[in-house]
């Protein structure tokens, strides 16, 4: 048990440095201000290389490091954080000046850090899988943890029905003439 404890909790800092490591220049926005250029051109193209996809990017590297550079001199010092640069930007609606910026700064905020779902999700299986179903098929287990999951919608469905239309489908009964 122990183990399995200091395993989830090296994973879940790996994930979260991995996170850190791209997105972390942009979280200490006092920082940014007193980082030198070519550091925030290195970590713009470290982010550029981390979240383009094939030929398509959301953003290009150049461009939101000279908006950084325009930007983050002229903040008001009120914004600390990066939630509060991006209700700046777009309360005033900055969001065609600095596109980039608001683009990245939405990515960073949306990317989950956490692993609440899918722990969710385990915790699930563990409960269905015990030690008398570890025979049953890979098919049957993953339905019965969908069940599991969205049990709230399961509960609500008309067993009834389900039956009814599942004889009909299944019926090995022929009228011959």
């Amino acid at each position: 048990m122990i183990d399995s404890i200091i395993t989830n909790m090296e994973l879940r800092f790996t994930s979260l440095n991995q996170h850190f490591e791209n997105f972390g220049f942009l979280y200490n926005l006092s920082k940014l201000k007193n980082m030198p250029e070519e550091q925030i051109l290195k970590h713009c193209n470290d982010l550029h290389n981390v979240l383009h996809v094939g030929e398509s990017s959301d953003f290009q590297p150049f461009e939101l490091y000279e908006e950084l550079n325009t930007m983050i001199p002229n903040l008001p010092n009120f914004i600390i954080d990066v939630k509060q640069l991006l209700s700046y930007i777009t309360e005033n609606s900055l969001k065609e000046i600095y596109p980039n910026i608001y683009i990245v700064i939405r990515i960073l905020l949306t990317i989950p850090v956490s692993t609440a779902s899918a722990e969710r999700s385990f915790s699930k299986l563990k409960l269905i899988k015990n030690y008398l179903r570890n025979t049953m098929g890979q098919e049957r287990l993953s339905a019965l943890a969908v069940l599991s999951i969205e049990s709230e919608m399961a509960s609500r469905l008309n067993y009834d029905a389900i039956i009814k239309e599942f004889s009909k489908v299944k019926s090995r009964k022929f009228l011959f003439l």
